[in-house]
């Protein structure tokens, strides 16, 4: 058998081409005869999250092309060093494969050479006069007949309580496993393929490392040396028990020094399910997850399966019962898994610790309650995921939050979905947030009442032309300094009711097109949408006209009122200025000014009606 020491190769994410090709004429620095197509092969390199290492340099690549139509038509096989390429066919059928070769050198019993180590094809129709790309698929190994051997020798330093090698099939099954402080040296049988190799040691804390292997017919891999060095490794964890077993025997650490912890589970045996309960299903999506009172970093990225759910009620009314908490909120850093496309309801609520979280691009959907009372969360970025709506409660009470980035696919955000709270007399428990802006997507539809309610640094918005739908106590008691709506030519529903209250620094508010009639002042069905705003001085209508029967009135502080992007003075019934300040100015543009000065309604406020200098 021969027998070739293996510098592990990274599992490919090679993809030649693409799997529509799109076609091209030929160029002149692409003679073609008369009948004759082209084939180019390209690759792109993944930039995925994974735990494999470097991917390698492959020497040589050979292609092999055979007809597949009527009649013999003859291709001699080519060897390149380099992809991309671009090779002349007959026009037709064809059937390409590509194989990958790597070099063996100064290996006993082994030729010096290169060889074979992928393998991967792909059917093209060749088009007269058209440059046409392929895609080859080189994750496949060799497959000859027979197994190949894993030879091992792996040098353990002193002082090692336990130690153990597991082969790994690519579903992260278990293939083979050795216990290293009883045979440190070995060898196993295995069929062709890819493995994930897997040597895990205890020190006194468990640390593991993960590589790719591959597995050749009628070789010997051989996998030794230095290479399994656990001086900085962080720990990887393939069960509860394990990690259990670690952090139970921990020393106490805070929250700046969280241990680092890499679970390889499924993501379903993470969760405890109670009995079913007068309010529903009692899940905890971490209640198995027990830390013994240790705060950690908690690294899910490559954990399998989906995060446990109700499919029966996936948004349960209000407050889910989660208890046990086992201690869920020394958790300060989450990573979650590529693949997850839904964060059920109250997911990670009352994570108090968590500082920071990845969301992944595959995200779609996120529960209300997710992660509610996340009090140390500084960052929520929402940007590369494909979520729609945000539900009420989501990103409730996060008094830490300094950024929020939201995604172009945005249309809803819930009731109360960012709510916070702030007691000027008792801060410390209720301090707001330290959200200073906010960018709206142009896909937004909807806010929901108490949507950012409370964000007392919250400076400026901008609300997107996409906003149909503004909920009342929106914005109470932020700390913006200027609102612009003028965008918002879609809106068909605006809640005054404390929309704005309490928002003593608002100097300027710009109204779009269309706005109707604004109940300033105490109105019968609610607050007043300016309750408390005393630094409101500015008001500025955008479009080009207004509703009649409009009314500005119970502000005093007002000190002027701009139509300037009004051309044809609105029609007033009454005074639409009521106990607004005697020297309220009323601002046109200067083409205007003689229309709204004769203007009826108008004439009376004189030459109160101004141009801006």
């Amino acid at each position: 058998m021969k027998k070739f020491v293996y510098i592990l190769l990274p599992f490919l994410e090679i993809l030649l081409g693409c799997t529509d090709p799109l076609l091209k004429p030929l160029t002149d620095t692409e003679p073609s005869a008369p009948g004759m197509g082209r084939i180019t092969i390209a690759h792109d390199e993944s930039s995925d999250r994974t735990l494999l290492p470097n991917a390698p340099v492959f020497v040589s690549y050979t292609l092999s092309f055979t007809y597949q139509g009527e009649g013999e038509v003859n291709k001699d096989s080519e060897t390149v060093t380099a992809l991309p390429v671009s090779i002349e066919l007959l026009a037709g059928p064809w059937l390409i494969t590509v194989t990958a070769f790597t070099r063996i050198a100064g290996v006993e019993g082994l030729n010096d050479g290169n060889y074979p180590a992928a393998t991967g094809s792909s059917t093209v129709t060749v088009i007269s006069g058209i440059s046409v790309p392929v895609a080859v698929d080189l994750r496949s190994g060799i497959g000859l007949a027979g197994q190949g051997v894993l030879e091992y020798d792996i040098g353990l330093s002193d002082g090692i309580g336990g130690a153990v090698l597991r082969v790994l099939n690519m579903n992260k099954s278990e293939a083979g496993a050795v216990n290293l402080l009883e045979s440190a040296t070995g060898s196993l049988a295995l069929d062709p393929g890819y493995y994930f190799l897997q040597v895990q040691i205890s020190t006194g804390r468990i640390r593991s490392r993960t590589e790719l292997l591959h597995i050749y017919s009628g070789h010997t891999t051989v996998v030794a040396g230095s290479a399994w060095n656990f001086t900085d490794e962080e720990g990887v964890y393939y069960n509860l028990a394990e990690l259990g077993e670690f952090l139970a025997a921990a020393p106490d650490n805070t929250v700046d020094t969280p241990y680092p912890v890499k679970l390889m589970v499924d993501l379903d045996s993470l969760a405890t399910r109670p009995p079913v309960s007068s309010t529903g299903y009692r899940v905890n999506v971490l209640g198995a997850l027990n830390m013994h009172g240790k705060y950690i970093s908690l690294d899910l990225s490559d954990a399998t399966g989906r995060l446990a759910a109700h499919s029966e009620y996936p948004e349960l009314n209000y407050y889910y019962t989660i208890e046990p908490w086992n201690s869920r909120e020394r958790i300060v850093s989450l990573i979650l898994p590529e693949h997850i496309t839904f964060i059920p309801p109250t997911a990670f609520r009352d994570l108090r610790s968590l500082k920071s979280i990845y969301f992944p691009q595959s995200l779609e959907y996120i529960g209300s309650y997710a992660f509610y009372n996340c009090h140390s969360l500084i960052s929520v970025d929402l940007s590369a995921t494909s979520i729609t709506e945000i539900r009420y409660y989501a990103f409730a009470y996060l008094y830490s939050l300094e950024e929020l980035k939201l995604p172009d696919t945005l249309r809803i955000i819930g009731n109360r979905a960012f709510e916070t709270q702030y007691n000027p007399n008792n801060p410390d428990f209720s301090p707001g947030s330290k959200l200073t802006q906010i960018n709206f997507p142009d896909s937004l539809e909807i806010i929901g009442d108490r949507a950012f309610r409370d964000h007392i640094n919250l400076e400026e918005i901008t609300l997107p032309s996409s906003l149909k739908s503004l909920g009342q106590v929106a914005f109470y008691s932020t700390g913006i300094i200027k609102a612009d709506l003028s965008r918002c030519t879609e809106l068909e529903e605006i809640n005054w009711n404390y929309l704005f209250g309490n928002c003593r620094n608002l100097e300027e508010l710009i109204l779009p097109l269309n706005i109707g009639t604004i109940p300033f002042g105490i109105i019968p069905t609610g607050g007043d949408p300016f309750f408390n705003c005393d630094s409101l001085n500015s008001l500025a209508f955008a479009g080009t006209q207004i509703s009649t029967g409009f009314i500005i009135g119970e502000l005093p502080w007002l000190t002027s009122v701009d139509f300037s992007r009004i051309p044809v003075p609105p029609q007033l019934t009454g005074n639409p200025f009521i106990n607004t300040s005697a020297d309220l100015i009323i601002y046109v543009a200067a083409e205007n000014l003689a229309a709204y000065r004769a203007a009826p309604g108008w004439n009376a406020f004189g030459e109160r009606i101004q141009v801006r200098q």
